[in-house]
């Protein structure tokens, strides 16, 4: 019987320490990203022991991934797409101070897939692979002043129901741990409304996706702590969230950091003073299968 397996059977003899200290080095036939899932939890105290135990249950043991042949590691995404437009799931966990985090070998795109978007960068995008660890909106908020991260400003309409646990957008909704091949270069989409951008995405093919928004905002706060780089400089990025009929809007603040507002999906963008585009998700090729399974 193997560790986890005789710790959904007893989940309290064995408690949190003792997971911990197992899932901080490599357990057969579990992912990685999953690993990393548990360790982000454990160290934040958002997920108990019995808790856990369920989810090892239902996801790990029995729901285990089929392997996808044929994966990037770190190195070669590293040696394909350049260090300034990588950071690795090492570097990413010393920035929002995650001890102990695990790093997966593979990035989950093929070099087929890297060498892909490196020639789009070349033609004018910006898509940098960034490791999320999957961190809830609300702990994002609150972590980054222990990392120093410029104030994120949130504009007066939106400062209480940005941080509440209630509604459509959860603060308590992270990521899935993983990297993620994002495009800041917003501005290719800028100067259609919401649906017109999701009709032009749309046509880039199945594995484009105006990316989540919990999965933007903690690569784009890491995209700043690592390499220094703002995240929107070419234009505002319209979220998916919606608040009295608007969608949720993150653009630079003057500070440096990163400020949210709203607009309605409607509305007409070459009107504003900032371009409004969109971000582009290249879907990891796990997601992206299960995505076409469904």
């Amino acid at each position: 019987m193997s560790f986890l397996e005789e710790f959904t059977m007893n989940p309290g003899r064995i408690g949190a320490v003792e997971i911990d200290r197992q899932v901080s080095a490599p357990v057969a036939g579990i992912p990685p990203e999953l690993l990393c899932l548990i360790n982000v939890a454990l160290l934040r105290g958002r997920l108990t022991v019995e808790q856990l135990a369920d989810f090892v249950k239902s996801v790990i043991l029995n729901g285990r991934e089929e392997a996808i042949e044929g994966l990037a590691t770190i190195e070669e995404a590293i040696a394909i797409l350049g260090e300034s437009a990588v950071v690795t799931a090492r570097r990413s966990a010393e920035k929002w101070g995650l001890e102990g985090a695990l790093e997966p070998q593979f990035v989950g795109y093929t070099a087929s897939d890297l060498r892909e978007t490196e020639e789009t960068n070349k033609r004018g995008h910006r898509y940098r692979l960034i490791y999320c660890n999957g961190i809830a909106v609300a702990d994002l908020i609150e972590m980054r002043s222990a990392v120093n991260l410029p104030q994120v400003v949130r504009k007066e309409n939106c400062a209480d129901w940005f941080l509440q646990l209630s509604g459509k957008f959860s603060a308590n909704q992270g990521s899935r741990p993983g990297y993620y091949l994002i495009d800041f270069a917003a501005h290719y989409f800028e100067k259609r409304n919401f649906s017109g951008q999701e009709a032009a995405i749309g046509e880039m093919g199945a594995e484009f996706e105006r990316p989540e928004d919990a999965v933007l905002l903690e690569a784009a706060f890491t995209l700043m702590m690592a390499n220094g780089e703002q995240p929107f400089a070419t234009a505002d990025h319209w979220g998916w969230h919606t608040w009295e009929g608007m969608n949720i809007v993150f653009g630079p603040s003057q500070a440096g950091g990163i400020e949210i507002g709203f607009l309605s999906s409607s509305a007409r963008c070459e009107k504003r003073k900032r371009p409004l585009g969109a971000c582009v998700l290249r879907l990891p090729r796990h997601i992206l299968r299960a995505k076409l399974r469904r």
